[in-house]
C-alpha cells in the first residue's frame, strides 16, 4: 500500500476523520509541489487536494478574528473561501506539470482561472497572482508589484496565457475530493467557484489585457493575499516533517516552557519561517466562525 503524502494524514487528523473521504487517490497526478533543492533533480510531491482544504481549513480558523475586518474593507468571507481553493488552481494545469519543476509561475495561471471563475473580481485576482510560495509579503512591500509583474510575465508566460492553457484530464475528481473537504469544514463560499471549475477546462487572457489588471496594486487585493499568505504557507507546513506542522509546533511549546517570558522566546526562536506564520490570528478552541472542529486538536 502506497504511503499518503503527510499533508492527507495530517489534515485527516485535523478534520477529525479516521481518513480522507476521497473515492481514489489523485496525489500522483495532481501533486501540490516540487520538490529538491537547488541544482536537484525536482520530483512531484504531495497532494493539491489536501493542501489547498488545509489552506481553506487554516482560512476558517482565522474567520472569528478576522472576518469583521474583511467586512469593513467591503469584502465578504467568501472571497476568502473563493480564493483559498483557486490560489494553487494553475497547478492543475497541463502545463504546470510539464513545466513546474522549471519554476512556471503557476500563480500567473492561478490569476487567470480567477479572473473567469470569479466573474472578472479583479480583487481576488490579483491576490491569487501576489501569492507565491517563493515570495514573502514584506518582498512585495519592497519590490513593489510592478517589479513582481515583471518577473512573473515573461515572454514564455505572456505566450502560454495568450495561447491558452487546459487543465489535465481527471481534474474533475480531483475537484470532488476538494468539495466534500471544504462541504465538511462548511466553506459554502468555494462551492459556486468548484462548480464553475468542473464545467470549464480552458483557459485563455490577452496578456496586454492581464498586465493591465494586475499592474495596480489595491490595498484591498493585499489585504486577501496577506490572509492567504498566513494560511497557505501554515498548510505548507504540513509538508516537511511529522513534526513541522506549525500548529503541533505551537502545541509543544507550553510543554517545554516554564513561563511567559520563556514561551515568548521559543516562538520567537521557531525555525525558519514558522516564527513569520505562527504570531498572527491564533486559532480558538472552538475553531473557525465560532464553531467546534470535530477533532479535538483542530485549534
Amino acid at each position: 500500500m502506497v504511503r499518503p503524502p503527510r499533508e492527507c494524514v495530517i489534515l485527516a487528523r485535523e478534520l477529525g476523520l479516521a481518513e480522507l473521504p476521497c473515492e481514489r487517490c489523485v496525489a500522483e497526478h495532481f501533486f501540490s509541489y516540487w520538490r529538491g533543492r537547488k541544482g536537484e533533480l525536482k520530483v512531484p510531491a504531495g497532494c493539491w487536494v489536501a493542501h489547498t482544504a488545509l489552506t481553506a481549513l487554516e482560512c476558517a480558523r482565522m474567520r472569528a478574528r478576522l472576518e469583521k475586518v474583511v467586512r469593513r474593507m467591503g469584502l465578504t468571507w467568501a472571497d476568502v473561501e473563493k480564493l483559498a481553493v483557486l490560489h494553487d488552481v494553475g497547478k492543475l494545469s497541463e502545463a504546470y506539470a510539464r513545466y513546474g519543476f522549471r519554476g512556471l509561475r503557476h500563480n500567473v495561471l492561478s490569476a487567470v482561472v480567477a479572473y473567469r471563475a470569479c466573474g472578472r473580481n479583479i480583487t481576488i485576482t490579483r491576490a491569487a497572482f501576489l501569492h507565491h510560495e517563493a515570495t514573502h509579503w514584506r518582498d512585495l512591500y519592497r519590490l513593489g508589484v510592478y517589479q513582481h509583474l515583471t518577473d512573473s510575465l515573461s515572454s514564455s508566460m505572456r505566450r502560454l496565457v495568450g495561447r491558452g492553457f487546459r487543465l489535465r484530464d481527471g481534474y474533475v475528481l480531483a475537484l470532488e475530493g476538494l468539495a466534500n473537504l471544504v462541504d465538511h469544514m462548511g466553506a459554502r463560499g468555494a462551492r459556486p467557484v468548484l462548480a464553475f471549475l468542473a464545467n470549464e477546462d480552458f483557459y485563455q487572457m490577452n496578456p496586454s489585457e492581464l498586465e493591465r489588471k494586475l499592474g495596480r496594486l489595491t490595498w484591498r487585493s493585499m489585504a486577501l493575499y496577506w490572509i492567504l499568505y498566513l494560511a497557505d504557507n501554515r498548510a505548507a507546513s504540513a509538508r516537511e516533517t511529522s513534526r513541522a506542522y506549525w500548529l503541533d509546533a505551537v502545541r509543544r511549546l507550553p510543554e517545554e516552557a516554564r513561563g511567559p517570558a520563556e514561551l515568548a522566546d521559543l516562538i520567537l526562536g521557531l525555525r525558519g519561517r514558522l516564527a513569520h506564520i505562527s504570531l498572527t490570528a491564533l486559532p480558538s478552541s472552538r475553531g473557525g466562525g465560532g464553531r467546534g472542529w470535530s477533532s479535538p486538536r483542530s485549534g
